[in-house]
This record gives structure tokens, C-alpha cells and sequence, in this order.
């Protein structure tokens, strides 16, 4: 994986969530922009709890990362090649800015 993907789909550490019966991972902590894409593409997957979701699922979304189905941008009004337009436009919005 190119180093500018892994800083966009940064390794998450792998758990087991009591119950769940597979590994899972927390994505809260991922690139602003990556986290919107991921969970784009998680629409209408299946995740073990509110905030966790299975690490297959994480593996899957950064294999299609690196293979190029899935582009994140780091321009201002390109999140990547899924979102609307709008969507990203009110992502840079409600960023916070440097003073």
C-alpha cells in the first residue's frame, strides 16, 4: 500500500467484542474524510455495535482504497468519487478553522 493510502486508511487495532463471535475495529479515529467515505460504503452492511463495526469490512474498504474503486481526496471539494458534491461542501463548512 502506497504511504499516501496509508494515511488516508490508517491500521485500525483489532478486537473481539464480547457477543459479536468475530474481530472487530473502531473506526471513529480515522481521517475525517475517510471516516465519511467509510461509512458510505458501510450503507446498508451490517456492524456489531453503534460505534464498532467488523474488521472484514475495514479490510474490504481499504483493499477497494488501494485498488482505486475508492478515491479520497484531499481537495477542498472532493471527499472521494461516491459522496455529493453538497455533502463535502458541508464537511469543509462545519470544519473548524485555524486561527
Amino acid at each position: 500500500m502506497a504511504d499516501q493510502d496509508l494515511q488516508k486508511t490508517p491500521t485500525l487495532d483489532v478486537f473481539e467484542l464480547a457477543g459479536s463471535g468475530s474481530k472487530v475495529v473502531d473506526p471513529s479515529t480515522l481521517p475525517e474524510k475517510t471516516l465519511v467515505a467509510f461509512n458510505n460504503f458501510m450503507i446498508g452492511k451490517t456492524a456489531p455495535h453503534r460505534v464498532y463495526v467488523y474488521s472484514h469490512d475495514y479490510d474490504r474498504f481499504c483493499t477497494l482504497v488501494r485498488k482505486g474503486n475508492i478515491t479520497i481526496y484531499n481537495r477542498k471539494k472532493d471527499c472521494y468519487t461516491h459522496l455529493p458534491k453538497t455533502k463535502c461542501e458541508e464537511l469543509e463548512h462545519n470544519k473548524p478553522k485555524n486561527n
